[in-house]
């Protein structure tokens, strides 16, 4: 991400927490913009957490298991605080940015990169569409997890919730489109992993006819991560 490692090149970060980390994926991409950093990555998730120090195995960075809602570190730790896709993961998202405010130094930066569903191309609709159904699935089991949000909803929130917008520009990872048949049977298969989790539950049966709908559609268009929306902010001293 040029855009980061050009606004952040005359600006001292040294330690960088990720909060809703999962296998630490934005990390990674933030060690190339600090190699100097030392970061610590949180989550909830257990086994997510165990494939990151995996990953990440003799790197200078520690991964927890905790809570946005619940950061247990000292205020004013970080230089830097960053969530990527977790948003519509918190299900108190209030109470999670005050932590990440309380752990942030007083001038610390905070980095927000989430999903977006609006302007998107016919195979970036799909990856939307497949997100959806999992969230769906997710909320029937009794996990927290929010649909994606417009560029505009993402923004209003940001500000709503008491942080000064510095910078802020779409993202695209520039992956290409899965159309191989190989491809598409991983990415049904997956979805149908997570949806045969409720096979006694009576919406089943609609489930399985979108994952029907799900493959039609990757086989027509294709299938591209979304565009993300990426911001970089500080929190107001009276939020």
């Amino acid at each position: 991400m040029k855009q980061l490692t050009d606004f952040f090149r005359d600006k001292p970060i040294r330690d960088i927490l990720d909060v809703a980390t999962g296998s630490g994926q934005f990390i990674n991409a933030l060690m190339r913009i600090f190699p100097d950093a030392r970061f610590t990555g949180v989550d909830p998730d257990k086994e997510s957490l165990q494939k990151a120090r995996e990953k990440f195995a003799g790197k200078n960075v520690r991964f927890l298991q905790m809570g946005a809602e619940k950061l247990e570190f000292k205020p004013g730790w970080f230089d830097l605080v960053s969530i990527s896709n977790g948003l519509h993961h918190l299900p108190q998202m209030k109470t999670s940015l005050v932590e990440m405010k309380r752990v942030l130094k007083p001038d610390g930066w905070l980095v927000i990169s989430e999903h977006t569903s609006d302007n998107l191309n016919p195979a970036q609709e799909n990856q939307k569409f497949y997100h959806h159904l999992k969230s769906y699935a997710d909320r029937l089991n009794g996990t927290f997890h929010h649909k994606t949000w417009t560029r505009q909803e993402i923004l209003g929130m940001i500000q709503q919730n008491g942080i000064r917008i510095f910078l802020r520009f779409d993202y695209n990872n520039n992956r290409s489109q899965i159309n191989k048949t190989e491809d598409i049977d991983f990415w049904v298969n997956r979805l149908k992993a997570i949806t045969d989790t409720l096979k006694d539950n009576p919406v089943y049966p609609e489930l399985v006819q979108r994952i029907g709908e799900f493959r039609q559609r990757i086989e027509k268009d294709g299938l591209q991560p979304v565009t993300n929306i990426v911001v970089v902010g500080k929190f107001l001293p009276d939020s």
